[in-house]
């Protein structure tokens, strides 16, 4: 074949290629190399096809290819760490955007992508330098403007963020990714109705724009549309399996009341599926041991978070003769909370700005006998990890569903967070202590208001609005019209300003038979001590379902409120009941419908007993096994022992 034929099949194959006909460019561009497979440009092509096909892991090889015979093309390095990047591997696809630039540093579009990916990583400071030096070379370049300010974004620099979203929109009108980083901006700063249309707009414009249809779930979800947030999330999987977006998912469809466990199981074994199709397999090593088992806890939660506030007891009472503690951290703005974090670990390493190859790869090094995941689903948790069987044992801790992993090995919690013989699905194997939820007292708490009062009940609900499904603003309308002079105070942080939150709210109390006069939004976001002091005006604290409280439920009775709950036969469910129960409060805890009505009617009629009795309550709490840090991590350590003799046996 000569030169001047490759030339022809090539542009042939190249507009195949241009005009998306994918399959009818693969083989032209195959029946090149075929003849000549040492034709750089083809097997670059033939890999830029592949990707944009949909075939990413098969891209590399033929990209790779191209670089060894010609390493001298930026292009080629820049798509290659495009390629990488797409497969969540952001910490190769960085040296490859590093070796294009070397090659064509005023390529403000590589800087652009680079930027991005080091933003990926967590790498803000690295990001937001290559941003503004894509805009020194090209400052009319919306795509710099644009993943500038999404850097600014995601540093918490708000006003200097939305400066730079309005030059990129200023620069480029229909520019989807910048309206949608615009769009991300005024969701985190609650501005759900402007959040809403910007998305929909983007939606107009291109129907597969997955991070549209990512915000716009999470705006939906903010405002208790669930089934809507739903789809939105679904659909934006099926356009980029993205973990970050599945997780966000994972967490939605517990919200969802109208999901049977049949269908909530499907869709975390299909999160757990896409995890093991995006995890490497690492290399197999060498076993280390050491005479003390080394346990790893990997989260972003190692600060200011109610998860660290509860496991922070644990940490402190670990046996550190039998057991070396490895703390891996995802900490994008470190507090004093991290710092003690960091104190109290035998080995700290800070995983911020490493994509999770590289920390499998750390785990693995570092010979870990145990990797223990914290509340997986939340935050910038990094619940995929489990998926790359980094340690022999792997347990999930502090989440509140299964993780839909099959290497996840076990998953933590109690009698009535793990029921034996329940029938919600878990991939994990159920391991259980005798009471699984652990806080403390801080030493600054409000004082306990026990004086009688008099006046009508007031009922109360603190939990994230997010929770309170239809069922439950039944049952609670239901309560408040048999009694007609109580009333009912909302409160979690500043999300009652919401109209759009607040009005359905009050809609369907006010249908299921509640009057306006009776109920109370609270709108200010208050700080810690002066929300929990918001308790002495409550009488009845109101649980919600099917995901319950936890933390706000365990805050209510540190004030001495009694805190009504109906349990779901979930886990997400259950929680309020195993605390609960586990203070032998059991009439607080319904079976039904009515009796959730009946208990929360009778604690308001018998009010002033249960305000007498706030402080014997706070004092009972904390002298009950829910505040024993020492005896809860000594069976959380018998069951590690147990599980690795398990693992040792084979």
């Amino acid at each position: 074949m000569s030169h001047a034929d490759v030339k022809d099949i090539v542009e042939t194959g190249l507009s195949h290629h241009l005009a998306g006909r994918y399959t009818l460019a693969l083989s032209t561009y195959r029946k090149v190399l075929a003849n000549q497979p040492g034709h750089a440009e083809t097997q670059h092509l033939l890999g830029l096809a592949l990707f944009q096909a949909g075939h990413a892991a098969l891209a590399i090889p033929n990209i790779r290819r191209a670089i060894t015979l010609d390493d001298a093309i930026s292009q080629f390095h820049n798509n290659l760490a495009a390629v990488e990047a797409s497969l969540g591997r952001q910490s190769v696809a960085v040296d490859e955007f590093l070796q294009a630039l070397r090659l064509a540093p005023q390529d403000a579009e590589c800087r652009s992508n680079l930027a991005n990916a080091l933003k990926v990583l967590g790498r803000l400071g690295e990001a937001e330098r290559q941003c503004r030096l894509a805009l020194i070379f090209h400052p009319a370049s919306p795509e710099a403007n644009c993943n500038l300010g999404a850097v600014l974004h995601l540093a918490g620099r708000v006003v200097e963020a939305a400066a730079a979203l309005r030059r990129a929109c200023t620069l480029l009108a229909d520019f989807p990714q910048a309206q949608n980083n615009w769009a991300s901006l005024r969701l985190g700063e609650g501005e759900i109705a402007g959040t809403l249309v910007l998305c929909r707009r983007i939606l107009a414009l291109r129907p597969d724009h997955r991070g549209a249809f990512s915000n716009l779930a999470l705006a939906l979800q903010h405002i208790r549309r669930l089934r809507q947030a739903s789809d939105c999330y679904g659909r934006a999987v099926l356009l980029s399996a993205e973990i970050e977006t599945f997780r966000n998912w994972l967490t939605c469809i517990l919200y969802r009341h109208d999901l049977d466990k049949t269908e909530i199981g499907r869709i975390h074994r299909e999160f757990g599926r896409i995890c093991s199709i995006q995890a490497g397999r690492l290399p197999l090593g060498a076993a280390i041991r050491s005479p003390r088992l080394r346990i790893g806890y990997l989260s972003s939660d190692f600060r200011d978070h109610p998860v660290a506030a509860s496991f922070w007891p644990a940490l402190c009472h670990h046996d550190r003769h039998d057991f070396a503690i490895h703390c891996y951290a995802d900490i994008a703005s470190p507090d004093h909370a991290t710092d003690l974090f960091r104190g109290k670990a035998d080995v700290w390493t800070d995983i911020n700005g490493l994509d999770d190859g590289a920390v499998a790869e750390r785990i693995r090094g570092d010979g870990i006998d145990i990797l223990v995941v914290l509340a997986g689903r939340f935050d910038r948790n990094r619940l995929q990890m489990a998926a790359w069987r980094a340690a022999p044992v792997q347990i999930s801790l502090h989440d509140v569903a299964t993780s839909g992993i099959a290497e996840m090995d076990y998953i933590i919690g109690d009698r009535w967070l793990l029921p034996r013989h329940g029938k919600e699905f878990f991939t994990e194997r159920p391991l259980r202590l005798p009471q699984f939820y652990l806080g403390h007292l801080p030493q600054d708490l409000p004082e306990v208001d026990s004086l009688r009062r008099d006046g009508p009940a007031v009922f109360g609900c603190f939990n994230n609005p997010t929770k309170i499904s239809a069922p439950t603003l039944g049952v609670w309308g239901s309560i408040l019209k048999a009694l007609p002079d109580s009333r009912l105070v909302l409160h979690y942080r500043d999300r009652y300003t919401c109209g759009l939150l607040r009005e359905p709210i009050r809609e369907a109390l006010l249908a299921a038979g509640a009057q306006a006069e009776q109920l109370d939004f609270a709108q200010a976001d208050q700080d810690p001590g002066t929300f929990l002091r918001r308790y002495n005006d409550i009488d009845v604290a109101l649980d919600t379902w099917p995901f319950c409280g936890s933390t706000t439920t365990f805050q209510a009775l540190v004030m001495g409120v009694p805190v009504v709950t109906w349990p779901q036969g979930s886990m997400a469910a259950n929680w309020s009941e195993s605390i609960l129960r586990g203070l032998g409060l059991d009439q607080l805890v319904a079976a039904s419908a009515e009796q959730y009505q009946g208990i929360a009617i009778d604690c308001a009629q018998r009010r002033r007993e249960w305000r007498e009795a706030r402080r014997a309550l706070r004092q009972k709490l904390a002298n009950s096994h829910l505040c024993d840090a020492r005896r809860w991590t000594g069976h959380l350590e018998r069951i590690y022992r147990a599980v690795w003799r398990r693992a040792c046996h084979g």
